[in-house]
């Protein structure tokens, strides 16, 4: 990074209005975890090139790791006007709108989360961009129980512990799986009126219901494989509910 950045100085002497260059200056620095250079570069990038998605992209980056996500905004919104079909721009915007903590952003992030996934589905960018919608539907669905622990979900995964136990290993891992792949294409646990049905367990589920055994499943086959969520307090809540009573103490000896 350093011998490019050495050369793409040299560039911008003999042709000071390029750019490209100059983004690349921008992006070598911020590979350097140089920020403050990195953004320099880029803000002059983009004065030069006020329509160019990349270097609005790269500059909402870099003021995305100095924390200033409201600053990166507009330039994600600017950058995914000018490369509208490119997938990092996409979710560079909604993570940017994740970001703010604000509830209508939030909604607005999902969305375009949910872009990246339908468009894009077998990316790297698609499966953070999963990652990122579990994330906020979470924090949703504490919300309503003010961060506590969630009733629903500890009956769900104690009645899905019970299915397990009677069907065994590889019954469970067909279930677990089988909502996993469902999941690819999207669960919003906090909606509560779609229905689902799973070849390898009879009934209709809520994606909560889904998720909750799926979770189950996962740790039942394998404590250490990611299920994208944590229901660790209801699935410990679950588990303590399902333990036998410990027996009586036996009684003490008679006084002699």
């Amino acid at each position: 990074f350093d011998e490019a950045i050495i050369r793409l100085k040299r560039a911008v002497q003999v042709e000071p209005s390029y750019a490209h260059a100059w983004i690349g200056i921008g992006v070598a620095y911020q590979r350097l975890r140089k920020p403050e250079q990195a953004l320099e570069a880029l803000q002059q990038a983009v004065a030069l090139a006020p329509g160019d998605g990349f270097a609005l992209r790269n500059l909402g980056a870099v003021l995305m790791s100095l924390d200033r996500a409201d600053e990166a905004l507009p330039l994600f919104r600017r950058a995914r006007q000018a490369l509208p079909h490119d997938p990092q721009t996409t979710y560079a915007l909604a993570a940017a709108l994740a970001e703010t903590g604000r509830s209508e952003d939030a909604d607005e992030a999902d969305e375009l989360f949910k872009v990246v996934i339908e468009r894009w589905p077998s990316s790297e960018i698609a499966e953070r961009s999963r990652t990122a919608r579990a994330k906020t539907a979470q924090t949703k669905l504490r919300e309503t129980v003010g961060g506590r622990l969630r009733p629903d979900v500890m009956m769900y995964i104690a009645d899905a512990l019970d299915t397990f136990d009677k069907v065994g290993t590889i019954k469970t891992r067909e279930i677990a799986f089988e909502v996993a792949l469902k999941g690819q294409d999207g669960l919003d646990i906090n909606d509560s009126t779609q229905r689902y049905t799973l070849t390898t367990l009879p009934g209709n589920f809520s994606a909560l219901n889904l998720v909750a055994i799926m979770y189950a499943g996962f740790k039942v086959l394998d404590p250490a494989l990611d299920a994208g969520i944590d229901f660790k307090v209801e699935y410990d809540a679950a588990q303590a509910m399902r333990r036998p009573e410990s027996a009586a103490a036996p009684a003490p000896p008679p006084c002699s």
